[in-house]
């Protein structure tokens, strides 16, 4: 009788053991993307800004900035402001943009 309840606690361990591998859920569709301005760095009118939008599992990613704010309806092409545009992975080396 005890060699039948030590099994038995045994397996149920084991089963439970065994459940769902839990995954880290740290992908650029399910994240906000982080944003951040200094705005103690500006330097002849230009402001530095990172943006970290997340762990990507493409090899390929376009960015694109708008033309439109929703709400204002101008025609404002953002993309005209921007230099120096540069892309660094985790590890600090820059990517090809």
């Amino acid at each position: 009788m005890m060699k039948q309840i030590v099994y038995t606690v045994g397996l149920s361990l084991f089963i439970l053991s065994c459940g769902t591998k839990s995954t880290v859920n740290d992908l650029a569709v399910s994240n906000p993307i982080v944003t951040k301005m200094d705005l103690v760095q500006v330097d002849e009118d230009r402001v530095p800004v990172t943006i970290d939008p997340g762990r990507m599992v493409k090899d390929t990613v376009v960015y694109r900035l708008p033309k439109v704010v929703q709400g204002t309806y101008a025609i404002s092409d953002f993309g005209n402001f921007i230099d120096e545009f540069k892309a660094i992975d985790y590890k600090g080396e820059a990517l090809e943009v």
